[in-house]
Parts: C-alpha cells; sequence; structure tokens
C-alpha cells in the first residue's frame, strides 16, 4: 500500500512539472444581408429580406506535452428573434467543439469527441464556417504519422437519438447513422496531395441503413508564380434502394501578377441524371459535408441545402484578387450550365443555366478584428427558372459583416 501511495504521489507531482497552457479566446461575427433571390429565383410576389446573424462563440483550450483539450459553447441568434425583455433565447447555447487529444507517441494520435472535419479544399468534409452555426462531428480520429510531411488520418462516428435498450430508427434528418474515412496527405517538395476514402451508412425509409461510398483525389502543385490545384471523386453504393454512380472534377489554376495581384480561372463538373432519364440510379452528385458555400458562387444556388438529386453543375469560374497589408478583395465571374438536359413537356431545354458575379472586400481594423463585404449578382435564364421557378430579373444579395476573435486569456507554465 505505501508503494503504491509513492507511485501514485510521484505521478502528482510530474504532472505539476509538465508544460502547461491555457488560452480563452472569443469569436465573436455579425452580418447584415439583404437577400433579394439568394438561394433560389426571387418569387414575383415576393419581397426582399433584411436580417442581422450573430454568432457568439467562446473556446476554452488546454494544452500539455501530450493532452490538448478544446470546449468551445456558441449561440447562434438572429437580431430581435426574441424580445429584449426575454428569459429565454430561442437557440440557445450549443456545444460546437469538445474534443481531447490525445499523443500516444510522436507518431500516433487520436481525438476524440465533437470535432470539426475539415480537408483539403473542403469540398467533401470542410467546418462551414461561413455559415453561422458552422459544422461539426461526433468522432473518434486516429493520426498516424508515418514520416515527415506524411499523415494518415482514420476517422469513425456512430449516431443514436438517444440512450436507448434496443435499436431505434435513427431519425436525425440530413445526417448518417455511422460514417467511417480514411485521409491521407503528403507534402512533398512541389506537390501537395491527398487521398480520401468515405464510407457512411444512411437510414432509410424502411429503417435499414444504406451505405454508399466517396473516394477520390485532391491534388495542389505549386511553383514560385503559378499554382495549379485539381480534384476527382466517384461516388458509389447506394441510397435508399437505389444504386449510386456519380462523379465530380475540378481545375483552377492561378497567377501571380504581382506582390498584390492574382489572376485565376476554372472549372469544375459535378454529375447529374437528365430529366427525361427514367433509370432508378441515382447519377447526381452529393458533396455530402463540405463548405459548398466556398464553391460555385455566393448566391448558393447549387448545393446548399439545394440542388441534390438534380441535373448537375459545369461551373466555368473566374476570379480576380487583390490583398495589401490590411485591404482584400475579390471580383470572381461564373458561367453556369447543367451536366445533364433538363426537359419540359415541349421537350430538351437549354443547358445554359445563368451568369453570377460576386464582388468583395475585407479591411483589416486591428489584428482581431475586421470588417468585410460582398455583392453577388445572378441573370438566370429559363432552364433556371424551369428548375428553381422564380422571375428571371433582379435577384441578387448583399452582405456587411464585423468579425472579431482576440485572445482574452493565456497562462503558460
Amino acid at each position: 500500500m505505501k508503494k503504491l501511495f509513492y507511485i501514485f504521489l510521484s505521478l502528482i507531482l510530474s504532472m505539476h512539472t509538465l508544460a502547461q497552457e491555457f488560452r480563452i479566446n472569443t469569436d465573436l461575427r455579425m452580418r447584415y444581408e439583404h437577400r433579394n433571390g439568394y438561394g433560389q429565383p426571387k418569387p414575383d410576389s415576393l419581397k426582399a429580406a433584411d436580417f442581422v446573424v450573430q454568432r457568439t462563440r467562446i473556446n476554452f483550450k488546454y494544452k500539455t506535452d501530450k493532452l490538448e483539450l478544446l470546449v468551445s459553447p456558441q449561440n447562434v441568434r438572429v437580431w430581435g428573434d426574441a424580445p429584449s425583455a426575454t428569459k429565454t433565447d430561442i437557440n440557445g447555447i450549443q456545444i460546437y467543439q469538445a474534443w481531447l487529444k490525445y499523443t500516444i507517441v510522436p507518431k500516433w494520435i487520436i481525438k476524440a469527441g465533437r470535432q470539426e472535419l475539415n480537408y483539403d479544399d473542403a469540398r467533401i468534409l470542410g467546418n462551414v464556417d461561413w455559415a453561422m452555426q458552422a459544422r461539426s462531428h461526433d468522432a473518434f480520429l486516429v493520426n498516424y504519422l508515418p514520416k515527415l510531411n506524411h499523415s494518415i488520418h482514420v476517422g469513425l462516428a456512430i449516431n443514436a437519438n438517444k440512450e436507448s435498450n434496443f435499436y431505434e430508427k435513427y431519425t436525425v434528418k440530413n445526417q448518417y447513422k455511422n460514417m467511417q474515412f480514411l485521409h491521407y496527405n503528403a507534402k512533398l517538395a512541389l506537390l501537395d496531395f491527398s487521398i480520401l476514402f468515405l464510407n457512411q451508412g444512411i437510414t432509410t425509409n424502411t429503417a435499414k441503413v444504406a451505405y454508399n461510398q466517396t473516394s477520390g483525389v485532391n491534388l495542389v502543385y505549386n511553383l514560385p508564380l503559378l499554382k495549379v490545384e485539381g480534384s476527382a471523386y466517384l461516388q458509389t453504393g447506394k441510397i435508399q434502394e437505389n444504386k449510386l454512380l456519380a462523379s465530380q472534377f475540378s481545375v483552377k489554376a492561378t497567377y501571380k501578377i504581382n506582390e498584390v495581384l492574382q489572376i485565376a480561372s476554372g472549372f469544375e463538373h459535378l454529375s447529374g441524371k437528365g430529366q427525361n432519364d427514367v433509370s432508378l440510379t441515382y447519377k447526381s452528385f452529393n458533396p455530402w459535408y463540405g463548405t459548398n458555400h466556398k464553391f460555385n458562387g455566393f448566391m448558393d444556388y447549387f448545393y446548399v441545402g439545394n440542388h441534390l438529386n438534380n441535373v448537375g453543375l459545369n461551373d466555368i469560374n473566374g476570379q480576380l484578387n487583390y490583398a495589401n497589408k490590411k485591404w482584400k478583395a475579390s471580383l470572381s465571374p461564373h458561367y453556369f450550365a447543367s451536366a445533364k438536359s433538363p426537359y419540359f413537356h415541349t421537350g430538351e431545354l437549354s443547358k445554359y443555366l445563368g451568369t453570377e458575379i460576386d464582388l468583395t472586400a475585407s479591411y483589416q481594423i486591428l489584428s482581431d478584428l475586421n470588417i468585410n463585404s460582398g455583392y453577388s449578382k445572378i441573370w438566370i435564364k429559363d432552364s433556371m427558372i424551369h428548375l428553381k421557378g422564380g422571375q428571371e430579373n433582379g435577384n441578387q444579395w448583399f452582405f456587411l459583416a464585423l468579425h472579431c476573435n482576440p485572445e482574452i486569456f493565456r497562462s503558460t507554465r
């Protein structure tokens, strides 16, 4: 017993000698939006929406040589969604992240809890930070570092409605019953190369679990003045009781003109299913848990809770970027066409859907305070109206946002 006491005492004393760090930082952002045909063409009978949405997030982080903890509660609200003298909040407090990371040995690390899954360009797995609530997963992660600049991540997740003694059908919408993924990344001299395989089981209408797979590669090739990015993914398996066979392909080149200017051009194809296709196979690509606002125009007409199981998309886009010490600005045009033909009772319609222009600008007021804004306008054609309804003209969107993220406390010993 005395021996056990001395062992326990030595462990306690050794913990006090470990290097420790504790930090608290905040993420406070407010965004005014004017939506007039955002997300879908504006119906003739409806007026524009104006509102302010706010995120209040605080991050508590503790770190030693081997152990790291993060707890991150947040509140998301729309100004005026509750009376000014209310005792309760409509959305209340949610736990955005709550995880622990433990370094078993330098090459093996585990991470468990509610956490962001943010990989590569965030096309398939992203934290969706543009959305005030963002996205996190309840997951267990193993990270293996075989050698310098190489990493392998294996992730596992299993979801349930609640604690139960017997099997229950999982009923949470837009969520997998279980998920597993493998991600390999290699950072070479000029090439950043990744492979992703994701398998997920989604509950069907008959309470079974249907599995589908997304597998592919992401490449970034860096030269002093030129960066070339590309991705390609294939989706297989089943959705409900039907087969899934869909694909995605993208390529983008960015050229550095000088210290403040960059120009880029890109193309993305997401497969779809023609409206005259009577087969039962799902052929429309789904980016699943990606940061979809980042792609295919900021008006969010595609893959931001919409356009799924549809005719797909071809997006030809460009970009002109300006950045100095405090100012950033970007101009990005998009040409949209369906991957497969839309049909009306009169026959095949044009694949051309419309053209969008996105303009954004930001100014760094302080190191932890910035203001940013954006204006987007889309000109849509008959095929887009056929797919999404609404009117042809006047579809535009504007936002103005403040983002403040200071570190308010740090203790190191």
